[in-house]
């Protein structure tokens, strides 16, 4: 999985970070990796060039969320761990 931002990389590093708590498990990044879910999380862009950054990144996204949720995290991590460990 691939969590970007369309801000400064803050939102991502929450997001891993409450995902981690739910119990998924963070690996180091890595350019060359073909991610099976790509999300997004969105912010309010400050420029046109930001704009511009956001929409690419949210054209590719599997999922795009509005903030880093907590619950949602949670909620995700734990969906995802019998898929991951099957």
């Amino acid at each position: 999985m691939s969590i970007l931002d369309t801000e400064d990389g803050t939102p991502s590093r929450r997001f891993a970070e409450m995902l981690a708590d739910g119990g998924a498990t963070l690996l180091e990044q890595n350019g060359d990796a073909n991610p099976d879910l790509r999300i997004v999380i969105r912010g309010a862009p400050v420029s046109a060039e930001a704009r511009r950054r956001a929409e690419v990144l949210e054209e590719a996204a599997d999922l795009i969320l509005g903030a880093a949720r907590p619950a949602f995290a949670r909620f995700f991590a734990s969906a995802c761990a019998p898929w991951v460990t099957d």
